[in-house]
C-alpha cells in the first residue's frame, strides 16, 4: 500500500493538477486514461478499466479562497 502523504493542488491554467507518486504509476502500468470520480462521502475514486485503485478522501469540494 502506497502512502500518498499530502498532495499540493497546482493551478495550471485553468485546471487544478494533483501530482500522483511515480512509484504508484509505475506500479498500475502508466496508464494514458482513469477514471476519476466522487462516491456519496465526497471521496475521489481513481479506476483504471474499471479497478479501483485509489480512494482518496477529500476535505471539501467546496473551492479555497486560497490563493494557489
Amino acid at each position: 500500500m502506497f502512502n500518498f502523504k499530502k498532495r499540493k493542488i497546482n493551478k495550471i491554467g485553468g485546471s487544478y493538477m494533483i501530482s500522483l507518486p511515480h512509484d504508484w504509476v509505475r506500479d498500475i502500468g502508466y496508464p494514458k486514461k482513469v477514471n476519476v470520480h466522487m462516491d456519496k462521502d465526497k471521496k475521489l475514486i481513481v479506476e483504471v478499466e474499471g479497478n479501483v485503485l485509489a480512494n482518496c478522501s477529500t476535505a471539501s469540494t467546496e473551492p479555497s479562497k486560497e490563493k494557489i
